[in-house]
């Protein structure tokens, strides 16, 4: 027992060090994370986030995962076991991240994914992508879609204006976003 013990207290630094670069990272849906209890190895998950944002676990059902730090999951499910587990010890590590990207297409010299590394600006996306094809796109109504909260959000937006100096508000994406470029008016 005491090898238990000694073994645990020196794992504790380097659970927190595994978990450190996560701790700023919001989950999403497609995200896989395993969800350790170390004193209850049985209740131990390794799952993928629904697109409803939930995971499914024993003893508690559905809980919602995405939008929450792993740090902020460990956090509630905490809360939640305590009433059924008597020594608790649960954290959440992240096993792989789903996509993080954005989808850039119509007009551009190379539609695709394009990944999200910081923050990124729709201009900068559509530059990622090759640029526009200048002879048949226009930057003057760039449509991004966005998934929010089950519903498609539309946002249309003048790179033009951008381009020339008139509007200088950035439009950061978020993952899965798509933008599109469409073409200039009176070219099919």
């Amino acid at each position: 027992m005491k090898i238990l013990l000694l073994v645990a207290v020196m794992l504790c630094p380097l659970l927190a060090f595994a978990q450190e670069g996560q701790n700023d990272v919001r989950l999403k849906a497609s995200d896989t994370i395993e969800i350790r209890f170390f004193y209850t190895p049985e209740l131990n998950k390794i799952q993928m986030i629904r697109p409803d944002g939930k995971v499914v676990l024993q003893l508690i059902g559905e809980i919602t995962a995405a939008g929450k730090t792993p740090n902020e999951l460990t956090q509630e499910l905490v809360k939640k076991y305590t009433r059924y587990l008597k020594q608790l010890d649960v954290a959440v590590f992240v096993e792989s991240y789903g996509s993080r990207g954005v989808y850039v297409g119509g007009g551009v010299n190379t539609p695709g994914e394009i990944p999200i590394l910081r923050n990124l600006t729709v201009l900068e996306a559509i530059m990622q992508a090759g640029g526009v094809n200048a002879t048949t796109a226009s930057l003057k109504n760039v449509v991004v879609v966005r998934l929010k909260e089950g519903k498609y959000e539309r946002y249309v937006l003048d790179l033009e204006g951008v381009l020339l100096g008139t509007d200088t508000k950035p439009f950061y994406l978020m993952p899965l976003d798509v933008v599109y470029v469409p073409p200039r008016i009176g070219i099919p």
